[in-house]
């Protein structure tokens, strides 16, 4: 029996990728840089962020930390390593998280234009500034005794 059923095309279901680095700083002290995002931010406006920002398409997401910690803060991390990377749909395609836990010496910080202010919070203060979910639900994850 023949069927007169029109074939459906093959639909390009290829999903858009988008991958972010932040970075978990933290000085000789143990506390941890905040960023707060300038008032012409075109995301999150006045809110408190930690450095980092997008992996672009040929970079690997440790260099892209290394490279915008240098560019939003000017600080050179002594050390840095891949903690955790977590992955989730959204809107427009599929969002890939790396965070990252890395030391500096010395608490220097020089803005970039994408910040207007800087602060240095100890573990227990974190959480009272980070009100960006994903964020914190790493922290939560990554320093479980802080809280």
């Amino acid at each position: 029996m023949e069927n007169n059923k029109p074939i459906k095309e093959a639909v390009d279901v290829t999903t858009k990728q988008f991958r972010v680095s932040k970075v978990f700083l933290e000085n000789e002290n143990k506390e941890i840089l905040l960023l707060r995002r300038s008032k012409t931010a075109p995301h999150r406006a006045l809110k408190w962020d930690l450095p980092g920002g997008w992996v672009e398409e040929d970079e690997e997401p440790l260099e892209a930390c290394k490279r915008e910690l240098i560019e939003e803060t000017g600080i050179t991390a002594k050390t840095i390593n891949i903690v955790e990377e977590t992955t989730e749909n959204i809107e427009h395609g599929v969002l890939q998280r790396f965070y990252v836990q890395a030391s500096v010496v010395g608490s220097v910080v020089k803005l970039s234009y994408e910040h207007d202010t800087y602060i240095w919070v100890t573990h227990k203060e974190f959480l009272d500034y980070m009100k960006h979910a994903p964020y914190a639900a790493a922290y939560k994850r990554l320093y479980p005794v802080a809280e």
